[in-house]
């Protein structure tokens, strides 16, 4: 695969808009840094179903320049993010990957976000789920990202994480996310992941 190939950009598509404009996202979390002119940044999203009103919410979201995630990213202990790292290495062949979905007709990020990135499984709308996409200004980039995780796929995850990284995300949580009453319990059973 030639150079011109390892990544595309394409329109924002709405499922990484913020569900609080419906837009996209302008401003970093974290630092509030305006993202829409040419800032290189990352969203993720994670959705838990509601099978009492069939309805999926969003559970949290977040947009982060990337000078703030290589901030967080950094703070987390080395054996959490070697773990993770070597978990990622263990499980995806990216190149693969980006191969299979440039191939396809329609240049969007369906085919990138309907399996688990690690499972390799059909994301199921009625379970729990994340997705993360790279930006650039007004455009998603396709390359590594976007990808979507399971369920099963983040419980994995979490268990290769230090208590040090523990601690970290969930004053990352607390300080920049500050989850909805309702999702109280989903919080302190679950961890925000900074993939």
């Amino acid at each position: 695969m030639d150079s011109l190939n390892l990544y595309k950009k394409i329109n924002i598509p709405e499922i990484f808009y913020s569900t609080m404009t419906n837009q996209p996202f302008t401003n970093c979390t974290a630092c509030d840094t305006y993202l829409l002119d040419d800032e290189d940044y990352l969203i993720e999203k994670a959705f838990k179903h509601n099978k009492k009103y069939n309805t999926t919410d969003v559970i949290f979201e977040y947009a982060m320049c990337f000078d703030c995630f290589e901030d967080v990213y950094s703070s987390l202990s080395e054996e959490s993010r070697s773990r993770l790292e070597e978990y990622y290495r263990n499980n995806v062949d990216f190149a693969e990957r980006r191969q299979r979905n440039f191939a396809q007709k329609e240049l969007d990020t369906s085919h990138w976000l309907s399996h688990c990135l690690i499972k390799n499984t059909s994301i199921d709308p009625e379970e729990e789920y994340q997705i993360a996409g790279e930006f650039l200004g007004n455009k998603i980039v396709l390359h590594d990202f976007p990808f979507a995780l399971s369920e099963k796929a983040l419980e994995d995850m979490v268990q290769l994480l230090s208590n040090k990284t523990i601690d970290q995300l969930d004053d990352f949580s607390g300080e920049y996310l500050g989850p909805p009453p309702e999702f109280a319990d989903f919080f302190k059973k679950k961890r925000i992941l900074i993939i």
